[in-house]
């Protein structure tokens, strides 16, 4: 299959593996040269900046590919280190916004990782499925991944695409099932969703199901979150686990749903949240003499009336009660 065949399927929105049209590319008939593709359909112009260069890129399809051809010869790093150039993009609004290229890296997750998970036995995925803070070549970024073995075609919505499929298309990990793109530059609270086309040519929207947050119903998209904030203040607590037998030890638990325990008085609708509920909660049970609190579930579920047992989101606490540091606060409160 040759390029033209290549972007003809990353125009219909069908490549597995847009790698293999965008980014930088090398020929061995011409070693002093490269291609630098990008994939802007939105965009009026693209303008490829390297070595304190600008240089227009020519919109070989009308649909938004453009392509600059450089003379490595005459710059710095003739290797193209993954950020030594970027795109200065003017869309058609006349905005106009600088990007480092996404489509100029090599796979991220390891052919460890990926053969563990084939094999059944990668216990942490949620270190590495779902949207995780990651540095590459000095540039910050969230690396996204998700596993959908049967489809065709994977891409990231959000508004830094305007949700817009076509533009962040993910990279098939081959046999694992795993799609994987890393996008410079989204940081955290940024919201986003999975744009899937299955085999039949149906496309889907989906949220993350190893996202660590999401938007408040009845919305359904992710939130790239980061769980590192928190500074623990139950050492005492935690020295004490390690000390006591806590079969030998009286028990008795009090098991709460968090949103039906008690609302907010000036607005019945509101749910408290985990900060709120450290304050009211805790000692209330105290006073009755309880030992142990058990909730009901917390992770994220669409249905108030499950009561949380319809889970969409089983790494992700639900935003009804607030973000994941406030869950942190109400358990280390606890201790």
């Amino acid at each position: 299959m040759g390029i033209k065949e290549h972007i003809d399927r990353l125009l219909r929105a069908e490549h597995y593996d847009p790698f293999m049209v965008l980014g930088v590319h090398f020929t061995k008939k011409e070693k002093n040269s490269a291609t630098i593709r990008c994939f802007q359909p939105n965009a009026r112009s693209v303008t490829l900046l390297i070595d304190n260069l600008e240089i227009p890129m020519i919109r070989i399809r009308d649909e938004g590919i453009f392509e600059a051809c450089i003379d490595r010869t005459k710059i710095n790093d003739s290797d193209l280190d993954p950020y030594t150039y970027q795109y200065k993009i003017t869309y058609t609004d006349g905005v106009e916004k600088t990007i480092n290229d996404p489509y100029r890296f090599m796979p991220i997750l390891s052919e460890e990782d990926r053969y563990l998970f084939n094999f059944g036995t990668n216990y942490e995925l949620y270190e590495h499925i779902g949207a995780h803070a990651a540095m590459h070549s000095q540039i910050h970024g969230t690396v996204f991944r998700v596993w959908a073995p049967s489809a065709s075609r994977v891409s990231i919505l959000g508004n830094f695409n305007s949700w817009d499929g076509r533009v962040n298309p993910m990279r098939s990990l081959g046999r694992s099932g795993i799609w994987e793109l890393f996008l410079p530059g989204i940081g955290e609270d940024e919201i986003y969703k999975f744009e899937i086309r299955t085999t039949q040519g149906e496309i889907l929207e989906k949220s993350d199901p190893f996202q660590f947050y999401g938007e408040l119903r009845p919305k359904t998209a992710s939130t790239v979150r980061y769980l590192d904030h928190y500074q623990w203040k139950d050492q005492q607590w935690q020295d004490l686990k390690k000390s006591s037998n806590p079969y030998e030890s009286a028990m008795t638990i009090y098991e709460v749903h968090p949103g039906s325990w008690q609302r907010d008085p000036a607005n019945p609708d509101r749910f408290l949240t985990f900060t709120e509920l450290a304050d009211k909660l805790i000692p209330y049970v105290k006073k009755l003499g309880f030992t142990h609190i058990e909730i009901m579930p917390v992770m994220e579920h669409p249905l108030d009336e499950s009561w949380g047992y319809q889970v969409t989101g089983p790494f992700s606490m639900t935003s009804r009660y607030g973000t994941p540091e406030d869950f942190m606060f109400f358990v280390d409160s606890c201790h």
